[in-house]
Parts: C-alpha cells; sequence; structure tokens
C-alpha cells in the first residue's frame, strides 16, 4: 500500500471542503442574495467539517481554521459545522481515515492509541498487549530444540504437541533436553481466548500465580500468542506515565 502524506492529505480535504462549502454558499447567495461574503464564510466552514469528519479530530479542525480567518464570529457557526460532520461520519464510518488504513495494512488501531483511562483500559481484548507471533517449540520435532535455543535468545516457549499448546518449556529445561536427547519437561500455562479482557486476565494469573498465559483459539485450540505478567505491568506502567 501506497504510504500517505499527511501534510498533503490535508491539503486535499481543505480543498474540497472549502470548494464544497464555497459552491453551497454561491448557491445560497444566487437563491437569498446574502452577499458574497456567505460564499467565503461557507468555504470555511466547509473546509473544517470535511477535515473533521475525515480525521476525526474536529478541535484541531476548528482551531487550524480559525488560525487561517482570525474570525471569532466564525467560531459558534465552526462548532455548529463540526458537531453535524461528526455525528455524520460516526454515522456512516465506524474509522477515521488514519485508523482504516491501519487496519487495511493488518494492524489494530487499539494497539497504538491510548485509552482514555484505567478502566477502559482494563477493558480492552488481551490481544492488544500479547505477542502474536511466539516462536514455539514443538515437542513432535526435538531435533530442532538446540537450532531454537541457537537462534532465539529467550527464556520461555510455548510448547507445542500434534499442532496443539499443552504448556511453558523454559529455557534450562530445554538445554537439559537437548542435553540428555528427551523430550522437555514444561509448565502449565493459563489458556485464555484473544477477546478476554486485559482485567479478566491480569485476575486470573494472580489468581493461579501463572506468569504467562497463553492466547488460543476459542474454537480448535491453536496456539495464537503469548502474554507474561511483566507485558501487562509494563503496560500499566506505562500508561500511569
Amino acid at each position: 500500500m501506497e504510504l500517505v502524506d499527511v501534510a498533503e492529505f490535508s491539503d486535499h480535504l481543505f480543498f474540497l471542503g472549502g470548494a464544497s462549502g464555497y459552491a453551497m454558499g454561491a448557491t445560497l447567495d444566487l437563491i437569498f442574495h446574502l452577499g458574497p461574503d456567505t460564499s467565503v464564510a461557507m468555504a470555511a466552514l466547509g473546509m473544517s467539517a470535511c477535515f473533521s469528519c475525515v480525521v476525526r479530530a474536529p478541535i484541531t479542525g476548528i482551531l487550524m481554521l480559525f488560525e487561517m480567518t482570525h474570525s471569532f464570529s466564525l467560531l459558534p457557526p465552526l462548532m455548529i459545522t463540526t458537531i453535524i460532520s461528526q455525528a455524520i461520519s460516526q454515522k456512516f464510518a465506524q474509522a477515521s481515515i488514519y485508523d482504516a488504513l491501519l487496519i487495511q495494512s493488518g494492524n489494530d488501531p487499539s494497539r497504538f492509541v491510548p485509552p482514555r483511562d484505567l478502566d477502559q483500559w482494563h477493558r480492552r481484548p488481551v490481544a492488544t498487549l500479547a505477542n502474536l507471533n511466539p516462536i514455539a517449540i514443538h515437542a513432535n520435532s526435538p531435533e530442532l530444540f538446540k537450532i531454537t535455543l541457537d537462534s532465539h535468545p529467550y527464556q520461555y516457549f510455548p510448547l507445542i504437541r500434534d499442532g496443539l499448546p499443552i504448556g511453558i518449556v523454559t529455557r534450562s529445561q530445554l538445554e537439559h533436553a537437548v542435553e540428555n536427547h528427551s523430550l522437555p519437561d514444561f509448565i502449565n500455562a493459563l489458556r485464555i481466548t484473544p477477546a478476554t479482557s486485559i482485567h479478566e486476565t491480569q485476575h486470573s494469573m494472580l489468581k493461579h500465580s501463572a506468569s504467562f498465559a497463553l492466547i488460543v483459539d476459542s474454537s480448535q485450540g491453536k496456539l495464537l500468542g503469548v502474554l507474561t505478567l511483566n507485558d501487562i505491568l509494563r503496560a500499566e506502567l506505562n500508561h500511569s506515565t
């Protein structure tokens, strides 16, 4: 997908909104003879409405147009048109243009947008914090144990048998298995689905004294990702600061 130049894209939005607003103002002037200033004012309102609607940044749109015009008399109509544009945007589109581009690229916008409060953050699905590309150890392929150890410095790995996760294996357990040419011992881990909330996951991990959680598919039980208690605590620390 082609990268979007933010400044150039904003210019296009202002041009489209300004042209639409000016055309509407000119039409109203022809009908009601309101004067030429009507078209200019409508152009400014159209620019703010178009930018706010597409980008979902209403305050930014108002401030940018006020900075262009330096007209206090435009503030009330700017606020009204921005509120209307936001209502229309939320009615017909679930995300702003930039969130839509992230989704189109296969990303989750909630991983990049900070929550408004801690309760909202706790209600987020655990998949927003998890490592969705874990390095797994396959019990059916012991010849790959040493290759995995040499290739990755991690201390813990999800252990998979017959395509399904069975627990967590530590680095020392894996090294012992390599030395003895045997299957490694493993630690039982909490299993959750991607939709489980962060709050519920944190509560379950503390209740069962589990430092790890395996994120599995709810229907087939296949491994989708891993999450550690440190991941949650680190994210909470970052949010609090």
